[in-house]
């Protein structure tokens, strides 16, 4: 994730050697980062959904046919 490198997205209090984001920058910065985490997340839970209803359905398959 970018950290915001523009002038107005910064703040040097006096007699500090740091830089701070504006708390405008940083809830932006934080909202990507949630935005990214949620995708990421979906992304997995469609793949493991996915996978245990392939399983779900080969053990209906094989209950079936051992009749």
């Amino acid at each position: 994730m970018p950290i915001p490198q523009d002038e107005e997205s910064w703040i040097q209090p006096r007699n500090m050697p740091e830089r701070f984001l504006t708390t405008a920058a940083a809830n932006k910065l934080h909202n990507d980062i949630r935005a990214m985490q949620k995708v990421e997340y979906e992304y997995w839970q469609s793949r493991v959904t996915l996978g245990l209803s392939v399983i779900a359905l080969v053990v209906a398959v094989l209950a079936y046919f051992k009749k």
